[in-house]
């Protein structure tokens, strides 16, 4: 998957509600996020779990310092709706995912967030989160488990 976006540089935030299934219950997960131009923070329903590089203003390039991060068992909500937000900085050109979808894994099963993903220029904290009172869009649902073909990039 390459998602590239051409856009005013600076900030940007891509979003993608998903549900999960029962199995992914009281289970602390794994997101690999692999390379985002230039760099990145990962948040699950609204907390920061990851990232790469910095933000500015102390700007540090992360497109080659991707590593996975844990998503605590508290913040799954298995059977409901969950975000993943990325706030994602583009110093210049095309940004965004230049490699595969993000995956959450656990133990032997993973899955890959492909599809289509919420996209808001601009850089407000609340994107990360769920608007007060509604309902999370039907954008895509994630149930499907499949078993990992490769290790875990460390």
């Amino acid at each position: 998957m390459e998602a590239r976006f051409d856009v005013a540089l600076g900030p940007v935030h891509l979003s993608s509600p998903s549900s999960l299934s029962s199995f992914w219950a009281g289970k602390d997960l794994t997101l690999h996020v692999a390379a985002v131009d230039n760099c990145h923070e990962s948040y699950f329903n609204g907390e920061k779990v990851g990232g790469a590089g910095s933000m500015p203003p102390k700007y540090v390039n992360g497109l080659d310092a991707e590593k996975p991060c844990t998503v605590p068992a508290r913040l799954v909500r298995a059977g409901q709706w969950n975000l993943l937000a990325i706030r994602v900085y583009d110093a210049g050109g095309a940004g965004g995912f230049r490699d595969e979808a993000p995956t959450l894994s656990f133990g032997q099963g993973s899955i890959k967030l492909e599809g289509r993903w919420l996209f808001n220029p601009g850089d407000t904290a609340e994107w990360a989160k769920w608007p007060e009172g509604s309902k999370a869009p039907g954008v895509a649902v994630f149930d499907k488990v499949e078993p990992v073909t490769k290790p875990a990039p460390k």
